[in-house]
């Protein structure tokens, strides 16, 4: 055989068996294999069609070599990654990430991102609950915060509430509790008048009293009440998405709020792609001991870039900038305006965000891949999505978490999850899908990727 870099090897293959090829860069390996053997067994297997056919199907050319014995026909696989985007990752190839948004979106639990505690859903049932559970005998008071009037007279709120039997009040100056009547007209800027719904004794006061008292005291504080008991504490409760201790309302849980491709869920500084472009600025200016007019600025130094050199030197002679200076010697306040440019100077900034409206022309996409490059998004850290869809948990790990370990524990973490009949009832088709991929993941060996991995660099 003498194909390309082969120079008059003879080599005896057997059948039925598995040859590896292996060899430095350059020694023949794709010679021998593809070039040679595929090939041929290539041709010859195309020769047993029909001239007709031959016309449609590939044809290689005859590889040079004295003589090819016992070959039968050949396959090639070619190792290929089409694709280019780094959106696509090992989650959203096979689907896991849309189905792991779905759980997420039905079993998952908010944490507030101020304190850390846990925000749910609280009705009358957890207000009752919060009375039991104090010592018998304790006194407590039901209250809401009144909602904002939209213009109507504290007079006519008051007529409403002692029609709805609230006539009492903590006063926002001493807390004490006074009539509704003896209230004037707040001033716009006063605290938030808290109307008492009700008192009760823990232990004797009866449950269903509490509870409708709570239902009413919901309705009218707009989904947020206050229990005060008698030794100073104080317990909030809320019956939207809302953090009392904090007092912070969260948006509820969608889908596509754990979705980097969503723009409900993709964090709103890099997109989704964790990660962003910015000027790589040694790479522009290399040699920080060069000079501006010895051209410390490399993407300055062409013929194309004339322009540009006098419109610095015109800036120089202005702000009495030395361009016989090393860059590395002039005053920081010098080398900010030529890198950020100035209200008379673009600057190497100003300059490369326009050349981003250009980028329709091969060459200044070719300029910009030299001068750029690519910095951790500092909103999102990488994890690409909203810093609010991660206060969602299940298992105690976020979404990004859950992508981020390798998938044959994945899958021993979604086994051995426990939730609680009502989700588990809504979650179970979720559920088992996701675990069916990952079982089948793990099975062919794949059980170390992880779901986050970009399909690329497969």
């Amino acid at each position: 055989m003498r194909q390309n870099n082969l120079r008059n090897i003879d080599v005896d293959l057997p059948h039925d068996r598995l040859t590896v090829v292996t060899g430095v860069s350059g020694s023949g390996k794709s010679s021998l294999v593809f070039d040679t053997l595929y090939a041929e067994g290539q041709r010859r297997y195309v020769e047993t069609f029909s001239a007709y056919a031959r016309q449609f199907l590939e044809r290689m050319p005859r590889p040079a070599a004295d003589r090819i014995d016992g070959l039968p026909p050949a396959v090639a696989v070619e190792q290929a990654n089409p694709v280019r985007t780094s959106r696509s990752t090992v989650g959203t190839m096979t689907e896991l990430t849309d189905h792991l948004k779905l759980l997420f979106a039905k079993a998952a639990t908010l944490h507030c991102g101020s304190c850390g505690g846990e925000v749910v859903v609280e009705d009358a049932v957890h207000v009752a609950d919060g009375v039991a559970a104090l010592p018998a005998g304790t006194k407590v008071t039901l209250t809401f915060r009144l909602p904002p009037s939209g213009g109507l007279p504290f007079a006519d709120q008051a007529k409403g509430l002692r029609a709805a039997g609230l006539t009492r009040l903590l006063d926002p100056g001493t807390g004490a509790v006074r009539d509704v009547s003896e209230i004037a007209e707040p001033a716009p800027d006063a605290p938030p008048l808290e109307i008492v719904a009700d008192r009760f004794v823990a232990g004797t006061t009866d449950r269903s009293r509490v509870l409708g008292s709570a239902e009413q005291a919901l309705h009218l504080g707009r989904d947020r009440v206050v229990l005060r008991v008698e030794d100073g504490r104080v317990l909030k409760f809320s019956r939207a998405l809302h953090c009392a201790a904090c007092d912070i309302t969260y948006r509820p849980a969608q889908a596509n709020l754990f979705s980097f491709n969503s723009p409900l869920g993709a964090c709103p500084e890099c997109r989704g792609f964790g990660r962003n472009v910015e000027m790589d600025l040694d790479a522009m200016i290399p040699d920080a001991s060069k000079t501006l007019a010895k051209g410390a600025i490399r993407p300055w130094t062409t013929r194309a870039t004339l322009p540009e050199r006098r419109e610095l030197e015109k800036f120089c002679g202005k702000r009495m900038i030395d361009m016989e200076v090393p860059w590395s010697q002039l005053p920081l306040v010098h080398r900010d305006a030529i890198v950020k440019g100035t209200d008379e100077f673009n600057g190497l900034t100003g300059w490369m965000k326009w050349l981003e409206t250009k980028t329709y022309k091969m060459h200044v996409r070719v300029l910009l891949s030299r001068y750029r490059k690519y910095t951790l998004c500092p909103l999102c850290k990488g994890t690409r999505r909203r810093p609010e869809s991660l206060l969602w948990k299940l298992d105690g790990r976020n979404v990004f978490e859950w992508e981020t370990e390798p998938i044959e524990r994945t899958l021993d973490r979604l086994v051995a999850l426990r939730l609680t009949p009502q989700v588990e009832a809504v979650a179970k088709i979720i559920r088992e899908a996701i675990e069916s991929r990952l079982r089948y993941l793990t099975e062919v060996g794949l059980g170390y990727l992880t779901l986050d991995r970009a399909t690329r660099t497969l």
